[in-house]
């Protein structure tokens, strides 16, 4: 990098993030595949924004992200098959690692709702009534 500063070499932008890439994560980023991209492609995009100084870039990144967390997020909390591998292989590793926790958890919701018997009783403190004594003076 020190020699790119220096302006020793030039930096040409990854295929990922040319002109066509962007357009089409503006027309719908959920249908596009960003692991087949780069598994770390908001990442690695923020950093080429801070390279080339593309002050849009972090703004479309964030967009895409946006409107891709709402449907994983969607996707997680209803998915009900066992192998979800072909939606997952289009996801970034943090779209993943979100998609894994809401579809984990709601299988732990799942689990508890069906399990009869697990009862909450009320504590045995509050059953009880308390006698206060005075206070002598």
């Amino acid at each position: 990098m020190k020699f790119f500063f220096l302006g020793l070499v030039e930096f040409e932008r990854p295929k990922a993030y040319n002109q066509s890439s962007r357009d089409a994560l503006e027309a719908d980023a959920t249908v596009v595949s960003l692991n087949q991209k780069s598994p770390y492609y908001y990442e690695i995009g923020m950093i080429i924004s801070d390279l080339t100084k593309d002050s849009e870039l972090p703004y479309l990144l964030s967009r895409a992200f946006k409107n891709r967390y709402r449907e994983i997020l969607e996707k997680s909390l209803n998915w009900r098959r066992k192998d979800f591998s072909v939606y997952t292989s289009k996801l970034t590793v943090k779209e993943k690692k979100l998609f894994e926790l809401g579809y984990r958890s709601i299988v732990d919701f799942d689990r508890w709702r069906k399990d009869r018997t697990l009862k909450i009783d009320q504590p045995s403190i509050i059953g009880k009534k308390r006698k206060f004594n005075e206070i002598s003076q």
